[in-house]
Parts: structure tokens; C-alpha cells; sequence
């Protein structure tokens, strides 16, 4: 799931291309996908 942000910034640096606002938010949409499905599970505590 990584992918796209590592093929984000390899191609600004290999292509020479000029990141975005786009680009940033693209990033930061994945590490929030990334992290709502890496989050731990909230304990339910029964009485």
C-alpha cells in the first residue's frame, strides 16, 4: 500500500518533476489509509 507514495517521490526525483498540492494531498490520503487499517482495535472491557 506504500506503493504510491514511494512512486510519488521517486518520481519527482528521477523524472525531475515539481510536486504539487495535488501530490501532497495524494500522500497524505495514503498514510491515513495506511493508518486506519494499521490502527489497533479499540478493547471493549465487559463487566
Amino acid at each position: 500500500m506504500f506503493i504510491p507514495v514511494l512512486g510519488v517521490f521517486t518520481g519527482a526525483i528521477w523524472l525531475g518533476e515539481v510536486l504539487h498540492w495535488q501530490d501532497w494531498a495524494a500522500v497524505a490520503l495514503m498514510v491515513v489509509a495506511i493508518a486506519s487499517v494499521l490502527w489497533p482495535e479499540r478493547q471493549v472491557v465487559e463487566a
